[in-house]
């Protein structure tokens, strides 16, 4: 903020418009000051403003240090274990000045808030308790997406829609396998003779090429989440007629299976060939409204 800095010294003619020099204590009152005027809906201490700016003060004997072990190299990679870095600690306080940049000051705030908005923090070092309320936020979405899914197939004139469903629960007769889990979405099309089998996956953003791969070998090649809906798909495939009865159909023939991976964003297989479709949930709603006209 431009009227919390009362006059800074220009560190420098050549970066005049980058970088300035203030006293921590010039920094402390002017935010005190701020803050605390007689619109302020919250009061604060000095000692609670002095802790804030503490958090963003970089610490340059710890800029190779990660999860607590300094390394041999600066480990640019680990963005979650690694919270004293420049682009989140940006105030360099040498002496009592503190030397700082007002374009990184605001990349720092963009940075926090589109962080917590995606789940995706700028580090998550020390910050056990927010990463859990992130996770515990970020599940509801996963939840809501499922909804986002089967609203749009009812919204496009699908009328049977199950959203988490556990072939062994809904017919116990049937001696469905217990390993099979649960499909996130069946959506039966009885006009155009479709079943629709949908996978919701909601990922967060990744922040480097390490962290993309770092994502699709946890998704690909650790959990195989793919093989796990692959699995589903050859099920249903061979046994369609059987779980539509179980469902309440009677007439179970000639169906065919259109199974898609769905996807909060763009994404892909960059390990291994996946033998269905993989689409963000925008380009399934464009896919059920081409199977109206074009079957």
């Amino acid at each position: 903020n431009k009227i919390i800095i009362k006059n800074p010294r220009k560190v420098d003619d050549d970066l005049a418009l980058h970088f300035y020099e203030i006293s921590k204590i010039q920094l402390i009152d002017n935010f005190y000051t701020l803050m605390n005027n007689s619109n302020a809906d919250k009061k604060y201490s000095k000692e609670y403003i002095n802790k804030l700016i503490d958090f963003m003060i970089i610490d340059r004997h710890l800029l190779k240090t990660c999860k607590g072990k300094e390394d041999f190299y600066l480990p640019i990679n680990e963005r979650e274990k690694r919270n004293n870095r420049f682009e989140v600690k940006p105030l360099v306080l040498i002496g009592d000045k503190m030397i700082f940049s007002p374009v990184i000051i605001h990349n720092v705030h963009d940075l926090w808030f589109n962080g917590v908005i995606n789940f995706m923090l700028p580090f998550e070092i020390g910050l056990e308790c927010t990463v859990k309320a992130l996770l515990k936020w970020k599940k509801y979405y996963e939840n809501k997406m499922v909804d986002d899914i089967r609203d749009i197939f009812v919204r496009n004139g699908i009328d049977f829609v199950k959203t988490n469903v556990y072939l062994h629960k809904i017919d116990k007769s049937g001696n469905y396998p217990l390993d099979l889990g649960d499909y996130d979405v069946i959506a039966i099309d009885d006009i155009k003779k479709i079943i629709w089998i949908i996978e919701s996956k909601y990922i967060s953003r990744v922040a480097s090429f390490f962290e993309m791969y770092s994502q699709q070998k946890n998704f690909f090649l650790e959990h195989k989440y793919d093989e796990k809906f692959q699995k589903r798909i050859d099920f249903l495939s061979v046994n369609y007629k059987k779980v539509l009865k179980s469902l309440g159909f009677n007439d179970v023939t000639n169906y065919r299976i259109s199974p898609y991976m769905v996807f909060n964003k763009v994404f892909m297989s960059r390990y291994k060939h996946i033998e269905f479709p993989i689409i963000s949930i925008i380009e399934l709603e464009d896919e059920i409204k081409k199977r109206k006209f074009l079957d």
